[in-house]
């Protein structure tokens, strides 16, 4: 309710009987609605020559009628005509943000607003020329202007090259459609793999690929085995026991193994492996008996071996 003691209807500089604006100790009405949380204090009515009365502003934001027009800018915010206005950053029409119009080569042409790429007509935007799809990336990317993807030929694409370049997911939230999903995907596993976190695949609502991708990199069963996807799982956990052997034999340490450590099956046979490669380099019989305690392959293939071995060794002496 206004505040009756205080109220007043603002002049507008012409017949103030039908302005819009209303003014009490409280707050600033448009047509009877009040514009919320706008300064009484600061607040001013946007003009212009052609009597476009609908902006308003304060010291932190700019309104149409009654509605705050989020992110405008109140201090560079000014109108172009009745219809359209612009600050340093869009382009608006009443409240709504142009964000894909060039700010610095836009202007109004008939009923529609134009900067010779893009074309806006009331509620709908169409493409009067288009940029070519490379050229577009590089140029978003140098200028770090993910909005001029809005002129690539394709511009979902534009959008995810975007995204990996400047590791800026909120590109991906341009994308329509499977690519939207697929970028965000691309991006935290990227990003999980580059900073060694595997906390950011959770950010994933599919993040098996996300854990998956960083087992095979940093060899980490762990994050194999906590993939639900049985064949997903598998392929993960043999491609991280294959090589962790692999770096084994190039390093020779041992500590590889421990790395499987929680799955008994595994560990036992990386170290049975590991003790047989051993045997096989040295002909150390100790790295077999290390084994008698199972019976296993590796075993087994090691007492046949150091029996073949004896039988060559024998023969040679008796010649």
């Amino acid at each position: 309710m206004a505040h009756a003691p205080s109220f007043q209807i603002l002049d507008l500089g012409y017949n103030h009987i039908f302005s819009p604006y209303w003014l009490d100790d409280n707050n600033v009405y448009f047509n009877g609605n009040i514009i919320k949380n706008i300064n009484t204090k600061t607040f001013e009515i946007i003009n212009d020559k052609n009597n476009a009365y609908n902006y308003t502003k304060d010291n932190n934001n700019v309104y149409f009628e009654w509605k705050k027009i989020t992110w405008a800018d109140p201090e560079t915010f000014k109108l172009i005509n009745s219809k359209y206005a612009k600050d340093k950053h869009y382009v608006y029409y009443h409240n709504i943000m142009l964000k894909w119009l060039d700010i610095e080569k836009v202007y109004v042409n008939g009923n529609n607003i134009t900067d010779d790429v893009l074309i806006y007509n009331n509620d709908s935007i169409s493409s009067s020329s288009k940029m070519n799809s490379i050229s577009a990336v590089k140029k978003a990317i140098e200028e770090k202007n993910m909005l001029i993807c809005e002129r690539s030929s394709f511009i979902g694409e534009c959008y995810f090259e975007y995204s990996k370049s400047l590791w800026d997911v909120t590109a991906c939230e341009h994308i329509n459609g499977w690519m939207k999903d697929v970028c965000a995907s691309s991006f935290y596993t990227e990003k999980a793999l580059s900073e060694n976190n595997i906390q950011l695949c959770l950010k994933l609502d599919d993040w098996e690929y996300c854990y998956q991708e960083y087992g095979k990199k940093f060899f980490d069963y762990w994050a194999c085995i906590m993939i639900k996807d049985k064949g997903i799982r598998e392929t993960c956990v043999n491609y991280v026991y294959v090589k962790l052997l692999q770096l084994w034999e190039e390093e020779w340490d041992v500590s590889y193994c421990d790395r499987l450590s929680g799955d008994e099956v595994l560990y036992t046979k990386c170290n049975f492996s590991l003790l047989y490669r051993l045997w096989r380099k040295t002909r150390d019989t100790s790295y077999c008996e290390k084994m008698s305690d199972k019976n296993n392959n590796y075993y087994i293939a090691c007492l046949q071996e150091i029996e073949t071995y004896i039988k060559r060794d024998q023969k040679k002496e008796s010649k």
